[in-house]
């Protein structure tokens, strides 16, 4: 079935210019929803609060059953929780940060027509509490669910709806390399652990991308700093780098900043992935030609990094990320991992698969200065 666009043109209308909004990061406050049953016609009513006005754009997927809301230029802020029960709507909830990009995806409990969906604004009120606010209205005119099929929204930044207990974890894979330290002596190597203070990037069930991030990035820093390497992190704890609620421009430039005023051999950005479908998985590395060498480093790395795990190989990828054009030297964005699967993410959870994937990524390390020293 063909995606449906729910036009918002005309929707927002506010006494700033186009210029500004486009400069101005928005951030995300609260999202709650309530079953309502006051109308001839039950509908749930999902309200999304925002401190500036926002672009919005809404797509229906029936194919899949999901409804996306994306939405440029902002950050997830501390959002306000809230429950709704017995709700034959909406399944689950997942909400994923990517760069100044915040996709909100509802999973339907059934398809729905253009004719069932209304979205609107209201402008903020008068005083320094008010929030702009974005209103989704889902009419059901079916029958309500049984209380066995009746489902939870959470009004949190990660995959939403009742957690199993117990969640299966992915085997670590043995993973023995001998690592030539010699030609690692005296590399000065910029580590970039994705996210940190304000922005958590992607969040899974029991953790944050930001946490993860920083937590492997550290165990490579101590292999590298064994091996006599220089190790330069742009966090070393969970802050911004350049300051909470930046921009991703300021922010990104920022860890740039480090790498090139340290004079960094290399430069490796570490992340993790997200879907609004759990199942899918993997891992896969990103580079831009920019110089000789950064599909070199980007190979050596990711084929180390995929013999350390028993996750999915999803390739590696020319990409024009900011954090790739512009740091000066050869620089690397790996994804290692799905955080929004639950079997990855128990997995990254394990010491184990941490240190597996820090001594892959300085085997592919020494590898790559072993070639480029040839």
């Amino acid at each position: 079935m063909k995606k449906i666009l729910v036009c918002l043109v005309g929707l927002l209308v506010f006494a700033c210019s186009l210029t500004i909004q486009a400069q101005t990061i928005t951030t995300i406050n609260g999202l709650r929803a309530v079953w309502r049953t006051d109308e001839t016609i039950p509908f749930l009513r999902i309200v999304l609060e925002t401190d500036h006005p926002v672009t919005p754009k809404l797509v229906i997927r029936n194919k899949d059953k999901v409804l996306l809301l994306t939405l440029s230029n902002t950050k997830i802020g501390k959002l306000e929780r809230a429950l709704v029960d017995d709700n034959p709507t909406v399944r689950q909830v997942t909400v994923t940060q990517k760069a100044a990009t915040t996709m909100i995806a509802f999973q339907l409990q059934r398809n729905v027509a253009k004719e069932e969906v209304q979205f609107f604004s209201l402008p903020a009120g008068k005083g320094a509490a008010s929030k702009v606010r974005l209103v989704l209205d889902i009419k059901n005119p079916v029958a309500p669910i049984s209380p066995s099929t009746k489902s939870t929204i959470w009004s949190k930044t990660e995959n939403i709806g009742p957690a199993p207990e117990t969640t299966a974890v992915e085997t670590v894979r043995p993973y023995h390399a001998a690592v030539d330290t010699k030609v690692l002596r005296g590399k000065i190597i910029c580590i970039d652990p994705g996210h940190g203070g304000s922005d958590g990037g992607a969040i899974g069930r029991k953790v944050k991308e930001k946490d993860l991030t920083l937590q492997i990035a550290k165990r490579l820093a101590a292999q590298l700093t064994q091996a006599g390497a220089r190790v330069v992190l742009t966090r070393d704890r969970d802050t911004d780098v350049f300051s909470a609620y930046a921009g991703a421009v300021e922010e990104l430039q920022a860890r740039c900043n480090i790498a090139n005023t340290a004079k960094a051999d290399v430069f490796v950005s570490i992340h993790l992935n997200s879907s609004i479908k759990q199942a899918v998985g993997g891992i896969e590395t990103f580079y831009n030609s920019k110089t000789p060498y950064d599909y070199s480093l980007a190979n050596y790395i990711h084929q180390e990094n995929v013999k350390a795990t028993t996750f999915v190989n999803r390739g590696l990828h020319g990409a024009n990320f900011y954090l790739l054009l512009h740091s000066n030297m050869p620089a690397v964005l790996v994804e290692l991992g799905f955080i929004s699967n639950p079997r990855e993410e128990a997995t990254l959870l394990q010491e184990e698969q941490q240190e597996q994937f820090a001594k892959s990524m300085m085997t592919g390390l020494s590898k790559y200065f072993a070639h480029k020293g040839r």
